[in-house]
């Protein structure tokens, strides 16, 4: 990091910005411009791994991933859930496809949350693919599939098999899929959202926290007035003189 600050006349004090940098050369390099000298001893191997490490950062523990992408699984379980209840009903009119766009960091933070990362840096028009599929004894199952190259590579979720059953697959999204009226709700942080968001006992149990905190708090400002108020005891009398 001291380096390449040093070299780039920018602070880099993160996995982030040296991402940033390697993400300009590797620009550059494909696009057949000359780099600057100082690069040749960073890059590529010196800054890859860092630079591939700082797209798992996001979502690198699950309440993290799940405050990052779980609005994003909550949708795919219910465009599931829609297709499977409309074949139920014979309804074959449901919508078959749906497209998402986003950025390498979006890919990255998907891939993290399903602990299927491996650490790299995404290419360009990199997919991933949710497919809801029929047709195995098991009745409805899913496969995923990772497009980085002219090939998708399949993808296999830890605890699961590639043809992963459905109820398997909704086992173990569920601990990541959040609604949006949840997501908002858990990333509300004023005090008066606080009350927004939250339901009637919940309500009850701020208020009586409040109303007790408010009422020590009142005791002690007594307390300390009537101490800051109180006389002191004398430490010396004058004795009378003779008048």
């Amino acid at each position: 990091m001291n380096y390449v600050s040093k070299h780039s006349g920018s602070t880099i004090d993160s996995f982030e910005k040296l991402e940033y940098i390697y993400n300009t050369l590797f620009i550059e390099s494909i696009n057949n411009f000359s780099l600057p000298n100082w690069t040749r001893t960073v890059f590529p191997d010196q800054l890859r791994p860092p630079a591939s490490l700082s797209f798992a950062i996001a979502c690198y523990t699950k309440d993290m991933a799940r405050l990052k992408t779980g609005p994003f699984f909550n949708e795919i379980l219910e465009h599931i859930s829609n297709v499977t209840d409309s074949l139920s009903k014979k309804d074959h009119g449901y919508r078959k496809m749906w497209l998402y766009s986003g950025h390498d960091t979006t890919i990255a933070n998907i891939l993290q949350s399903l602990d299927i990362f491996e650490f790299h840096n995404p290419p360009y028009s990199s997919t991933i693919l949710f497919e809801l599929r029929s047709g195995n004894p098991q009745g409805y199952f899913v496969n995923i599939y990772y497009k980085n190259s002219t090939q998708p590579q399949a993808m296999t979720l830890k605890g699961c098999s590639f043809d992963c059953p459905l109820n398997e697959f909704i086992k173990l999204l569920s601990p990541i899929a959040v609604s949006h009226e949840e997501w908002k709700k858990e990333c509300k942080w004023s005090f008066i959202a606080m009350f927004e968001t939250a339901d009637k006992d919940q309500v009850l149990v701020l208020a009586g926290v409040i109303l007790i905190s408010l009422v020590i708090f009142a005791i002690l400002m007594k307390i300390v007035y009537t101490k800051y108020n109180e006389k002191p005891e004398a430490v010396y009398l004058r004795l009378p003189d003779d008048e």
